[in-house]
């Protein structure tokens, strides 16, 4: 409660505060500016999809996890809220997404994933995901696909700020806070949140009416700055540090637990880009610490680990012509991590890489295609060298057809390699093939459907197994995936109402194709973890300075064990979300009420993990700027 009036407090003294012109919050639905060069002009054929204004505004007070499950089909392996969330896009591993921040993977050296729980899309300024193989761009572990975040300094803006709250059930809050200047030459965002939660939301597991031990702390700060250095060259700073603190609650087969986890990270990047006449360079550098503390005294557990990777980058591209352009790069990375796991050993690992791309359009700018080639080297050995050959072209006025094949790798964790005795350092890339073909259908004002079918085979598939009563990590798994994924989106408009709709289905078939013994049951077998059937469905209704939109989600029964012999059933989710722009002493804003789950659904993502079930947020959002 005393969050509530402090934040309640604070709404109501902004308001008599301001600047002379308001920032214009209309709803709309607007596509975001991808600014990577490797994401905007040399991804042809590629399926991808962007965050837009109005989806930007619903997901600023939530996490990566929660934004990306209400905003597309892709599965999101949550262990309830604010607990380790990763991804297991068209059927590939966690570690098979690539998570690119500014032009650097954020992935875990140790772990090769992303924790998409700690991620607050408050500092995102632009958020993309790319579907399939994308290790051309981004090397190692862009399998299944990537999600691209992006910070894009702006300038002659003057002042600005802005003020994300929200209050939910269960005792969460969020409060994010920002302040930016910029004019023709320089441009600083500061950006702060803090959240907190106590997550103790019913269960049912015959010992506790409600989820004990599950309370939850987050703050962090963004800071990034933008140098116009001249009409040619720009400088960008950001530096992103973030600390966690969460008790982790026992599951519902355990009485209680002691377990708790603290994440920290410093993240920096440095971007300096210069324009000639017919090309860009830039030049990155990315810096990056992460620290993880696990500890449960009733398992007198006590692991600590440290990761340092620095990032290297240059990139050139050039224009040849109005058809025909060009990419190249080449990228180094340096790889340090100490861990109680390690037997105090520190692994370092140095990678280089070589990547190129050219791309083609006819004049008539109806067709265009993309040849694409990377090299990587690990230690001084190479990786499985990836090419990649994408095109797009429109068939008729409403029929546009693109489609890929690519080769794609990933190379082991720390984990895998020196995990104590049990890792093994003669373990291979993960490697294999990807294809994609898909046909968008315009048809009717505003209207469009798009379908999107997909192979993949990985090769040396990572497995940790028991070997002698000791689990270790092997190349041990062919898998193949292929499915076949639609898109409906539209718009409607009925009077002073307008309808926006989206339908998005996934149908994902990820198998187990070699035994790792004679009589194993996994082979042509579904992997466990991931949903056979996968549906979204979004109305959104706007009249005036209202919107109201409702959230459909489906998610297929997924398989627990490798035999598919125990699964999880498939669960139905509605929510309803309603904003109202308001407008008071020419200060301008949003306020929200969400009901998540409105039916109550009782559920599980992991097995034995519960979800919340009804549950309410009430926030706001306030804008304010001045003139430069």
């Amino acid at each position: 409660m005393q969050h509530f009036q402090f934040s309640i407090f604070i709404f109501l003294l902004s308001l008599q505060f301001g600047y002379a012109q308001p920032i214009d919050t209309t709803l709309e639905f607007q596509p975001i500016e991808i600014i990577a060069p490797r994401l905007q002009s040399f991804q042809t054929g590629t399926k991808t999809t962007t965050f837009n204004d109005f989806q930007k505004l619903t997901i600023s007070t939530q996490d990566l996890a929660t934004a990306l499950s209400f905003n597309t089909p892709i599965f999101i392996k949550n262990y309830g809220p604010g607990r380790l969330a990763t991804t297991a896009i068209r059927g590939a591993s966690a570690a098979q997404t690539a998570v690119i921040w500014n032009g650097f993977n954020l992935n875990s050296p140790m772990l090769g994933q992303t924790d998409f729980s700690l991620i607050p899309a408050f500092f995102i300024d632009q958020i993309g995901l790319q579907y399939g193989s994308n290790s051309t761009s981004w090397g190692s572990g862009a399998i299944g696909g990537s999600v691209i975040l992006e910070n894009k300094n702006k300038f002659n803006q003057g002042w600005q700020a802005v003020w994300d709250s929200k209050t939910g059930s269960f005792d969460n809050f969020f409060n994010g806070l920002g302040l930016a200047y910029s004019n023709d030459r320089f441009s600083t965002t500061t950006k702060i949140f803090h959240e907190s939660g106590q997550n103790d939301f019913p269960i049912q597991n015959g010992q506790s009416d409600r989820l004990l031990h599950s309370e939850l702390t987050k703050w962090g700060v963004l800071q990034k700055n933008g140098f116009k250095i001249n009409d040619r060259q720009q400088l960008d700073l950001n530096i992103w540090y973030q600390t966690t603190d969460r008790n982790l609650p026992p599951n519902l087969v355990q009485r209680n637990s002691e377990a708790t986890q603290a994440d920290e990270s410093l993240r920096t990047t440095l971007n300096w880009k210069y324009i000639a006449n017919n090309s860009i360079i830039q030049v990155r550098n990315g810096l990056f610490y992460d620290r993880l503390f696990f500890q449960d005294a009733s398992s007198n557990i006590d692991s600590r680990s440290r990761t340092w990777t620095n990032r290297s980058e240059v990139e050139w591209t050039k224009t040849i012509s109005q058809n025909h352009s060009f990419n190249f790069g080449a990228n180094y990375a340096y790889l340090k991590a100490k861990s109680t796991g390690y037997d105090n050993s520190t692994p370092i690992q140095k990678r280089a890489a070589i990547f190129a791309m050219y791309h083609w359009k006819n004049n008539a700018e109806k067709w265009q295609g993309q040849l694409s080639i990377r090299q990587e080297w690990v230690d001084g050995a190479a990786t499985p060298f990836i090419p990649a050959l994408g095109f797009s072209g429109q068939l008729t006025k409403q029929l546009t057809l693109n489609g890929t094949v690519s080769k794609s790798y990933r190379v082991p964790t720390f984990n895998d390699l020196f995990w104590g005795s049990q890792g093994n350092q003669n373990l291979l890339s993960e490697d294999g093939w990807n294809e994609e073909l898909g046909i968008i259908y315009t048809f009717l004002p505003q209207w469009q459907f798009t379908t999107t079918i997909y192979n993949r085979t990985i090769d040396n598939w990572i497995l940790w197994q028991p070997e002698n009563g000791i689990w270790r990590p092997s190349n041990l798994l062919k898998v193949w995936s292929r499915g076949v994924e639609h898109t409906l989106k539209g718009q409607k408009q009925l009077g002073e109402v307008q309808l926006d709709f989206s339908l998005q289905y996934d149908l994902t078939f990820s198998t187990n194709r070699k035994g790792t013994s004679v009589n194993d049951a996994s082979v042509n077998k579904q992997l466990i973890y991931v949903p056979k059937h996968k549906l979204n469905v979004t109305l959104q209704a706007n009249w005036k300075d209202w919107t109201m939109t409702f959230y459909y989600l489906y998610t297929g029964k997924v398989y627990t064990l490798k035999d598919n012999s125990e699964s999880l059933p498939a669960y139905h989710l509605n929510h309803v979300f309603l904003y109202k722009k308001w407008t008071i002493n020419k200060k301008e804003g949003t306020v929200f009420v969400k009901a998540n789950n409105i039916l109550g659904v009782n559920y599980q993502v992991i097995a034995q993990f519960p979800m919340p079930q009804r549950s309410f947020e009430f926030g706001w959002k306030l804008n304010l700027a001045s003139r430069q």
